[in-house]
Formats: structure tokens, C-alpha cells, sequence
């Protein structure tokens, strides 16, 4: 091959070379192009699903659908909201870890211990099957949530929630699903994992979180809003104590003063309140 002949080839090979790599920084380009494209698209997605949980956020009792549009997967984990990046939140949002769908079943509401403390939401798409449930309870939850009760057959997908101890052979009958026990004020997450809650509206967080490390997450952020607003009342508590009824209050700064570290008996705070208001003082929760 003369040297006229090795230019040529020297000339193609470097056309070729020079061709490929304009080709993989396209390909490069476009790759990220795409995927900063649907960056943005989950972290609008994301932003919105939280302004809709806002927009909601002072109801005491509310249930919507947040239309997403399309399948995504969004996961709910205790302090943030993801599709892709994390969105930080202080909200206390009971649900599965990761929902995939295009619409959400939102539920909000007060938890009211026996004062206002703050808003839960509860989300969801699947299907809760509850055996002997409290006629009240399955009466407060929304009918978007979809309970069932007393299944003759159950979606795989399905979790049950029994409120009495099952026999051995409804656990053999449904040992393929999830399975949560509600007894003596504790969840059993099906076999072996065990934990508290504190009234109705945690229970039924207990009911809609599939993970116990994230409930009791979601719980413990609970317990510290729980701790702030009794502060707020023994400090209100002092102060009505200075014009009377100080024997009461100072039952009442005592019994919230033990409620912060051991909240399991709010009645004897309702009741105390309301024989404040029995002798003609200044409630303390009204």
C-alpha cells in the first residue's frame, strides 16, 4: 500500500472514531436529558401530592383521591416523600412504605388524646379485609378505603386485620397474606412483631403502615407533638390556677406532667377537666 493509500485509511479511521464519539456524547446527551426531564416530573409530582396533603391539613375528618395521572411509584417513608429525590416532611403519614398507582386514597384525621394534638393522614390503595371489628370503628372509615369485613375469598394483595385472637386454622387459612391482631391496645404484625398505640386514630395507623419500624417511627414523632401540646396546657393550667379552682388544675398539671412520659390513661385528664368545668372554672381543653 503506497502512502497515498495509508493517508486514505488514516482518514477513515478517524472519521470513524470522530463519528463515534460525537455519536456517544448524543447518546450521552440525550440519556441525560431524559432523565433530568423525569427528575423534574417526579419532583413536581412529589411537590404536588404534598401541597394536596396541605390543603388538607386543618380538617379534622377528610378523605379525597390525589389523581396522579399516571403509575408511579411513591415511596412513604417516616419523615419524607419519594419518587425520586426525597421531599422532607412533618407529617405523619400512615401507609405502606411504597404505594404504585396512579391515584391515592387520602384520609385525614385529628388525633385527639383526649385534646387535639395533631392531623394523621392515612394512605392507601389496596384492599383491608377486618374481622369482628367494632361496629364504630368500620363506621368512621371512609368507604374509598374499601374495607371489607367476613371474606369468603381474599385478594392476594389483601392484608386482614383480626380484632380478636384467630384460630390456629384462620392462620393456616390465610397464611399467605398479611396479617395484623389488634389486642389489649397492641397490633401483632403477624407472627411476631408487637407494638402499642394510643386511641383510635393511631390504631388505625397501625392498621394502614405495613412496616412496624415505620409506625413506630411515625408514633415516637406522635408521642414528641403529644409532649409539646401538654406543656402548652399545664402552662395555661398555671396561669387560671392564680384566679381559682387551684386544687384542680394542680391535679391536672400533675396527671399531664405523667401523661407525657406514660400516656396510657387520658381519661382521668378528660375527666379531671370536666370537673373543672363541673365547679364553675375555666376548662382547660375547651
Amino acid at each position: 500500500m503506497g502512502k497515498r493509500g495509508f493517508a486514505i485509511s488514516f482518514k477513515w479511521i478517524f472519521a470513524l472514531i470522530v463519528g463515534l464519539i460525537v455519536f456517544l456524547f448524543l447518546i450521552n446527551f440525550a440519556y441525560k436529558h431524559i432523565y433530568l426531564s423525569e427528575s423534574k416530573i417526579s419532583s413536581l409530582i412529589t411537590t404536588s401530592i404534598d401541597s394536596q396533603l396541605d390543603s388538607i391539613s386543618f380538617a379534622e375528618d377528610l378523605d379525597i383521591e390525589i389523581d396522579i395521572n399516571q403509575d408511579f411509584t411513591i415511596n412513604f417513608d417516616c419523615d419524607s416523600i419519594a419518587i425520586d429525590q426525597p421531599l422532607k416532611t412533618e407529617k405523619i403519614i400512615f401507609s405502606d412504605k411504597s404505594i404504585q398507582s396512579n391515584k391515592l386514597n387520602v384520609w385525614t384525621k385529628t388525633w385527639k388524646y383526649p385534646f387535639k394534638i395533631t392531623n394523621f393522614y392515612y394512605i392507601t390503595n389496596k384492599n383491608y379485609y377486618f374481622l369482628d371489628p367494632p361496629f364504630e370503628l368500620l363506621q368512621n372509615i371512609p368507604e374509598r378505603f374499601n374495607i371489607k369485613s367476613y371474606p369468603d375469598e381474599v385478594q392476594t394483595d389483601a392484608t386482614l386485620i383480626f380484632f380478636k385472637q384467630p384460630t390456629t386454622q384462620e392462620l393456616s387459612q390465610y397464611r399467605d397474606h398479611k396479617i395484623k391482631i389488634i389486642s389489649d391496645n397492641k397490633v401483632t404484625f403477624y407472627p411476631n412483631k408487637i407494638t402499642n398505640y394510643y386511641g383510635e386514630e393511631m390504631l388505625l395507623g397501625a392498621i394502614f403502615t405495613d412496616d412496624i419500624n415505620k409506625y413506630n417511627c411515625l408514633k415516637n414523632k406522635a408521642l414528641e407533638k403529644l409532649k409539646i401540646i401538654a406543656t402548652v396546657y399545664q402552662k395555661k393550667a398555671e396561669t387560671l390556677a392564680r384566679f381559682s379552682c387551684p386544687d384542680k388544675y394542680s391535679m391536672i398539671i400533675n396527671l399531664l406532667e405523667n401523661f407525657k412520659t406514660n400516656p396510657i390513661n387520658s381519661e382521668a385528664i378528660q375527666n379531671t377537666d370536666e370537673s373543672i368545668q363541673k365547679n364553675d372554672c375555666t376548662p382547660l381543653f375547651n
